[in-house]
This record gives structure tokens, C-alpha cells and sequence, in this order.
């Protein structure tokens, strides 16, 4: 199924089949597509349908993870605190 919208919505039994969570605390109510990898938020469940936003592509996603301890490392470098 190729699907040219950012948001769309997905059959309940089409998503069982053709997505899948990723399993991170991070990224929380977060799909991949199976085939293509490309990764999307679900927005919510209505009736039998699912509407989700496209993201990303895991790949992208897999490299901004990788960014997310260098910018933690810059921030607390320049002598930011976080409240405790």
C-alpha cells in the first residue's frame, strides 16, 4: 500500500498487518511500516481506523537518536543544570 498523504487514515486489519510499534520509552505511540521503514505517529483509533502522520524514515530517525546524546552533551557542557 503506498500512501502519498501525511495523514491518512488506516484500516484497523490493514494495520495489524503492515505496521509495526517501535520499541523505545522515547518514542512512544510510534509506527513503522513493515516494508518500507518509513515511521509514523498514531493520532488516534476510531471505529475500525487509525490515523496516522508521517514522520520520518527509520533511518533518519536511527541518525537523530544518535544527535539526541550529542545535543544532551552540548547543553550540559555550556554549564546548563537541569532542576533535580
Amino acid at each position: 500500500m503506498v500512501i502519498s498523504q501525511d495523514l491518512f487514515d488506516v484500516l484497523n486489519e490493514d494495520f495489524t498487518k503492515e505496521y509495526e510499534f517501535i520499541d523505545s520509552p522515547a518514542l512512544d505511540d510510534m509506527v513503522k511500516h513493515k516494508q518500507s521503514d518509513e515511521v509514523f505517529k498514531v493520532f488516534y483509533k476510531k471505529d475500525d481506523k487509525i490515523r496516522l502522520l508521517r514522520v520520518s524514515n527509520m533511518q533518519a530517525l536511527n541518525r537523530f537518536d544518535k544527535l539526541k546524546g550529542a545535543m544532551t552533551k552540548i547543553i550540559l557542557d555550556s554549564g546548563f543544570k537541569p532542576d533535580k
